[in-house]
């Protein structure tokens, strides 16, 4: 049987490890490692925003896979890799807030993720306080929830947040104190 040069594997080269410096850049990590390094924090990052285990789970898949389609062709630095991340993130956050009309599917989810070791009591203290956390999170603004998300969620230094927010790191800090500030007044707020 002949072989057919367009089934041929296509080699990886994003996986591969890149030696020297390429044009005078930095040298460009394996995207697995960049994945191994940054997937929980993307991920908590879109769980804070869209407030939705599987939502945010689908977003951070989405993320990773426009980053990799990406990866070669933009060839971000080592060092800024993250924020390129959590730029791609944002955006499709973004698309999926315009894109879906969320519902309230979350707390059963949640419910199912808060694990069976625990006792009844304990499980459904826990799920009254997420529920409480998740409802506070749906008042705040978009641009609230993702300052929260950011710190909170992602646990980013304010420089970070002021570079993916197009803010001065002061006015980061400060803004993103008052969501935090808001959420919690929320939570403790009697329903």
């Amino acid at each position: 049987m002949a072989q057919v040069d367009h089934l041929k594997p296509v080699e990886d080269t994003a996986h591969a490890s890149w030696k020297g410096t390429d044009r005078g850049r930095a040298t460009l990590l394996p995207f697995d490692e960049v994945y191994q390094r940054h997937s929980h924090d993307i991920y908590r990052y879109c769980l804070a925003r869209l407030a939705n285990p599987a939502a945010a789970e689908d977003a951070t898949a989405d993320a990773f896979m426009k980053a990799f389609s990406a990866y070669l062709r933009v060839r971000p630095e080592s060092d800024g890799v993250r924020l390129w991340l959590f730029r791609i993130a944002g955006n499709v956050v973004n698309d999926h807030n315009r894109r879906q009309v969320r519902g309230k599917r979350l707390i059963s989810a949640l419910v199912g993720r808060l694990g069976s070791a625990q006792d009844p009591e304990a499980q459904a203290i826990l799920t009254a306080e997420v529920r409480g956390v998740l409802d506070a999170l749906a008042l705040l603004s978009p641009r609230e929830r993702q300052l929260v998300g950011l710190r909170a969620g992602a646990g980013l230094p304010y420089s970070d947040i002021a570079a993916l927010t197009d803010m001065n790191e002061n006015s980061a800090r400060v803004a993103t104190h008052r969501a935090l500030q808001r959420l919690r007044a929320a939570v403790g707020s009697p329903r």
